[in-house]
């Protein structure tokens, strides 16, 4: 069962008037966009980040910027959402503010972590009598920014009604999976299916300009009939113009694929086109792309050898 956004603008509760305070913990590419919508929706937006100019960037939104995890729940907040790269980092934040979070805060995890981890700090947390969701965010820090993303999330029933309410503003799709974790697992599905759509992409547009063929014609043509995917519509544009600003790094997805690998392996699953993809952006970001947009990794297929 999957939950479309929650009500319409006219029948939301006036924010401003009463504004939900609200902590983040990461202000990269997706803590920002996040930020970004929650504050234009009117909520009180109170960040935490290691790199200063992220810091600036969120007073810039109109954001709050605090320099110690601790300063988030100084002023009572008691929603955190978290929007860093991996459970662990989420877990160092969270278990020194154990002891000074207020009965039942709610804990909102956006990063794309392992299950099974994901899985043991929910556990973890409720033991403490805190809530906890991980609601993995499927789509770029543009789409959120534009409120296109989508929302797969695990956790208590309760917990995922009041996580759908509150990140209303960054989703076009909420999809209430299960128990803790089983969000998680299905952002690893989603992006494995997104990566390799994109990787397939890159190749075939790669090898249109090898036979002389433009890649804006051959992306045309791709559109126009069966070969066609959403991927198309965001990346290959970029992948024509080489405009490779990032929306997601491509050291990021690497980091998904290297886990999607270690998860497949508990389980005996068989993802050979991932193994595969793996060895690809590795390459990629030996070439210094890793930093750069994820569509950046077609520039492989352009340097005749270097894949060999």
């Amino acid at each position: 069962m999957t939950s479309d956004r929650a009500p319409e603008p006219d029948a939301q509760p006036d924010l401003k008037a009463d504004p939900a305070r609200i902590g983040i913990v990461g202000l990269g590419l997706l803590g920002t966009a996040v930020a970004g919508q929650l504050i234009r929706a009117g909520c009180d937006i109170h960040g935490y980040d290691l790199r200063a100019e992220r810091l600036v960037a969120l007073q810039g939104l109109g954001g709050t910027p605090h320099t110690q995890p601790l300063d988030l729940i100084a002023g009572g907040i008691s929603t955190l959402l978290f929007c860093v790269m991996t459970t662990e980092q989420v877990r160092s934040v969270v278990e020194p503010l154990l002891s000074l979070l207020p009965p039942g805060a709610l804990l909102i995890d956006c990063s794309t972590g392992d299950p099974d981890s994901v899985t043991a700090l929910g556990r973890d947390l409720r033991r403490q009598g805190h809530r906890y969701v991980d609601a993995t965010v499927a789509g770029s820090s543009t789409q959120v920014a534009a409120g296109e993303a989508m929302v797969l999330a695990g956790g208590a029933p309760e917990d995922l009604e009041r996580a759908a309410a509150l990140l209303n503003p960054i989703y076009r799709k909420f999809f209430p999976l299960g128990e803790i974790g089983a969000g998680s697992r299905m952002k690893l599905v989603f992006n494995m299916a997104l990566g390799l759509h994109r990787l397939a992409l890159a190749e075939s547009l790669a090898f249109a300009e090898s036979q002389g063929i433009a890649a804006e014609q051959a992306l045309g043509v791709l559109q126009a009939g069966v070969a066609a995917s959403r991927v198309m519509e965001n990346k290959g544009p970029r992948m024509v113009s080489g405009d490779f600003t990032p929306e997601a790094r491509l050291s990021q997805h690497l980091k998904d694929v290297r886990l999607m690998q270690h998860v497949a392996a508990r389980s005996g699953a068989e993802i050979p086109l991932t193994e595969l993809h793996r060895k690809i952006l590795e390459r990629a970001e030996l070439e210094g792309l890793g930093e750069l947009d994820n569509s950046a990794v077609i520039q492989l297929f352009r340097c005749s050898g270097i894949l060999s």
